[in-house]
């Protein structure tokens, strides 16, 4: 032998049947590692090399290692702790609880923990990894429009779901299609001598219908691929119609200067009925909730309507009367859970935005803002507003606010505006305003004469953990 192994003691071979007991083997990672005794080991104990995937049971009680769950544990013989903690989760009194787990259908604590799981079911707690970004306003093009009414009570812009913007330049109409940049226009009462000025409008669910509120109290509908030949609605009311807009397939509403509103059947060219909004004071705002049912007026009486459209007649149902000066701005909720919710912007007098809950005729919130409010718009998510501001004068702005919920109460939070978009590029108050359908085109026109178009970049959700850099996959596995 080689005397410079004579030293080394190799662990005899684990073939043979009278070391197996001995020299158990374990496998490591595909390999026979031989268990061999140490002076430490001075109880002679075989040591185990526990799996590094499942904990070692080795140290730990044999009462506890040999703990089985049974049907007939009683909490009767647990600490006081364990009755307590079990009470709490289910509800049921310390009397009851040894009661509740012996019969034989648990029906009573069962119902317990379903309360619980029901509990945490509505918290719908986002998880923390998850963040979300705010939208983001930016300009994208801005085009000049001479001769453009000058008049806080006018709704003269307005887009379709082709994205064709129209816009009332006196007594003209003027369609530019956003994507083509296509430009046509038609004139009202052409063949007459006397100039009729446009003064509301608003596309309807077919694309290519647009219906006209004049200062004559007509409102006409126009087919923009014709142009030619409308049809004509008479209010016989004589006066400004202010505002349009859609409420079925079939049924317009129609806000005059007389402080009327016009249900108008424009298959037949028919006033089904005649909503006052005020005696004397004009309707300046009309909008419709996402479900149809509701609609709400806002008019120069400081007073925000809301109607039933539901029934065969049109009802009021409550009146909104907290702001102190004309409200032109209203918007629906889009979201159908939130349909109810209501948000409202005041005059030069008044400069606030009130959300409400508006078929019970509550105000949740007001927020107290610079300017006057010209227009709100709530994006699709229904979770973020952009509101129109203007004063006399002075530059218009476009604010974005976060609406959410703390505790069950209603707040809204402005978002600030990149930098690159921070200086509004109309040098005087925005007068009109209006969202494309699917909420990613904003336009505004001003008293300076211009017309500008928004790019609105929806909210992202990003997973922090599917954002990693230089992720790869053995980022999966356990190391």
């Amino acid at each position: 032998m080689n005397p410079l192994l004579s030293n080394f003691h190799l662990p005899r071979s684990p073939c043979t049947e009278e070391n197996k007991e001995e020299s158990p083997i374990v496998r490591f990672r595909g390999r026979n590692v031989h268990q061999r005794e140490t002076p430490l080991s001075s109880s002679k104990r075989k040591m185990t090399y526990p799996d590094r995937f499942i904990r070692s049971c080795v140290g730990e009680k044999s009462e506890l290692r040999a703990f089985k769950f049974n049907n007939n544990v009683s909490l009767g013989k647990c600490n006081e702790w364990d009755r307590a903690l079990a009470c709490s989760l289910t509800g049921i009194s310390s009397k009851d609880l040894d009661s509740a787990l012996l019969s034989p259908n648990h029906t009573e604590l069962d119902m317990s923990i379903s309360n619980i799981e029901r509990h945490w079911a509505d918290k719908k707690m986002k998880p923390k990894h998850v963040k979300e970004h705010p939208p983001t306003l930016i300009k994208c093009s801005i085009f000049d429009i001479q001769d453009i009414e000058k008049n806080f009570y006018l709704n003269i812009l307005n887009i379709s779901k082709n994205n064709v913007c129209a816009v009332g330049l006196g007594n003209q109409v003027s369609l530019m299609d956003l994507a083509t940049k296509e430009v046509n226009s038609f004139v009202l009462n052409e063949e007459e001598d006397e100039a009729v000025n446009v003064t509301s409008l608003c596309w309807l669910d077919n694309a290519d219908l647009l219906a006209v509120g004049t200062e004559l109290g007509d409102v006409e509908i126009w087919n923009s691929l014709v142009l030619d030949s409308p049809l004509i609605i008479n209010t016989n009311s004589q006066c400004k119609i202010n505002t349009i807009v859609q409420l079925d397939e079939n049924t317009l509403a129609a806000g005059a200067q007389s402080g009327r509103i016009f249900i108008i059947d424009f298959n037949d060219l028919s006033i089904k009925s005649t909503l006052k909004h005020d005696n004397s004071q004009c309707v300046c705002g009309l909008a419709i909730s996402v479900n149809g049912k509701y609609l709400a007026s806002g008019g120069n009486d400081n007073k925000v309507k809301i109607w039933n459209t539901s029934f065969e007649e049109t009802c009021l149902i409550s009146s909104l009367e907290s702001h102190t000066a004309g409200i032109k701005a209203l918007a629906w909720n889009p979201i159908p859970e939130k349909g109810s919710l209501l948000a409202t912007g005041g005059g030069l007098k008044d400069k606030t935005i009130k959300l409400w809950s508006a078929i019970k005729g509550q105000e949740l919130i007001s927020v107290p803002v610079q300017d006057a409010v010209t227009g709100l718009h709530w994006l699709v998510d229904g979770n973020y507003l952009v509101s129109t501001h203007g004063t006399v004068g002075l530059p218009g702005t476009v604010q974005l606010w976060r609406c959410f919920r703390v505790n069950g109460v209603y707040k809204l939070e402005e978002i600030p505006i990149s930098s690159t978009n921070s200086i509004s590029p109309h040098t005087n108050r925005i007068l009109y305003s209006t969202l494309s359908s699917d909420g990613k085109l904003l336009l505004t026109a001003a008293a300076d004469e211009r017309l500008v178009v928004w790019n609105i970049n929806s909210p992202k959700v990003l997973d922090r953990q599917n954002n990693k850099k230089n992720s790869s996959i053995f980022d999966a596995t356990i190391r």
